[in-house]
């Protein structure tokens, strides 16, 4: 069985009820559950929240309401959010979990396909996770900077010691873009995910995306951005390319 999990609290300081703002015609928080229930791989919906009026919309979409006890709710730490949310799913589910797919509940920007295809790379290799991501490249980390005592910019890390200035010349890195976090329920225990994504698997696969779809909202301006990519998802959706960065996808799932 198959989960999707969207995390939507309430107490939005930037916007007020920003999980359920309307964006073109409908609450924002509808965006990850319509697409959720329209994936063939995906069982059950539930919304993890602390707010009624969250409660309610999730319903009317027709996602089930994991209601987060005391000490989750207003503005905690997410992962102690997903590493419950998985719990109760799972005991929910009568243990029978093989994958969840934790959802930001403030984009626009997500889609059946591409739930379908992060819970279809985990079940079908040796990994135990999958998350989207984005190549850095003008963003990378060598070209990062920060402000010294006098407020003057600088290096971030000591002297510049690349071979040249080319981007293309960079490591590849990859940054997580707000997508799908698709993991087996034992990831939130092992607490062995990269960095400080702790709730995600060692063993996780990266899915590319184009640089920037899979943004969340923080502000207004992120509102109107999301706006435009919804007034014209299609013609943008034919234009993404997405990839598998993984080479153990070949290894049988019997292999883990």
């Amino acid at each position: 069985m198959n989960a999707a999990i969207i995390t939507a609290r309430s107490g939005s300081e930037s916007i007020p009820q920003k999980n359920i703002l309307d964006v073109c015609g409908k609450e924002l928080l509808k965006y990850p559950i319509e697409a959720a229930k329209e994936s063939a791989l995906v069982d059950e919906v539930w919304v993890s929240t602390d707010g009624d009026d969250i409660a309610s919309v999730s319903k009317e979409a027709g996602a089930q309401v994991l209601r987060r006890p005391d000490h989750l709710q207003g503005d905690v730490s997410h992962g102690d959010v997903i590493q419950d949310a998985v719990r109760t799913a799972n005991r929910k589910c009568n243990s029978n979990l093989e994958t969840a797919v934790i959802l930001l509940g403030n984009s626009v920007m997500i889609d059946s396909e591409l739930i379908t295809m992060s819970i279809d790379a985990v079940s079908s290799s040796s990994a135990d996770s999958a998350m989207t991501v984005w190549k850095a490249e003008d963003d990378h980390p060598q070209r990062a900077m920060t402000t010294n005592k006098k407020g003057f910019l600088q290096y971030y890390d000591g002297e510049y010691d690349a071979e040249n200035t080319n981007r293309q010349n960079y490591e590849d890195i990859y940054y997580y873009d707000n997508g799908p976090w698709t993991l087996q329920p034992h990831c939130v225990e092992d607490q062995n995910g990269p960095g400080p994504w702790w709730w995600m698997g060692e063993k996780c696969i990266a899915i590319e995306r184009e640089w920037v779809t899979g943004r969340d909202i923080h502000d207004y301006f992120d509102v109107a951005f999301q706006e435009f990519y919804e007034q014209n998802r299609q013609d943008l959706q034919e234009l993404e390319e997405r990839t598998v960065l993984e080479s153990q996808l070949s290894v049988e799932k019997e292999s883990k």
